[in-house]
């Protein structure tokens, strides 16, 4: 029962979680199979996880284990406080007066416009 209840804590770390979570699927399964153990921690996980579209997202990728899914989870947690790429260009410097946004081919300052 423990393991259809439990939910990510606001400060449980998702190691934190996937740990907790194996610790009671061993216990509530001691005599099933591995694969069944895998199964049954990964549900669980996935229902437990806080973010609710971290574990939509989690859930398309089919993970196979627990471990699989901590993984996947980590990774997409990581990429996402990365924040987002910044689709803008780098900072373009003329190399003939410095002058920024354009290039000394195109220099106003030297080419008169």
């Amino acid at each position: 029962e423990l393991l259809e209840t439990k939910h990510q804590g606001s400060s449980e770390s998702l190691m934190d979680l996937a740990t907790d979570i194996e610790r009671l699927v061993r216990g509530a399964f001691p005599d099933e199979s591995r694969a069944y153990r895998d199964r049954q921690g990964v549900r669980a996980f996935l229902r437990a996880i806080r973010d609710r579209t971290l574990a939509r997202s989690l859930t398309m990728c089919l993970p196979e284990t627990l471990q699989d899914a901590l993984a996947r989870a980590q990774l997409a947690e990581a990429l996402e406080q990365q924040g987002p790429t910044s689709s803008k260009p780098a900072d373009i410097r003329c190399w003939g007066c410095n002058g920024a946004d354009h290039i000394k081919a195109r220099c106003p300052n030297i080419n008169g416009g």
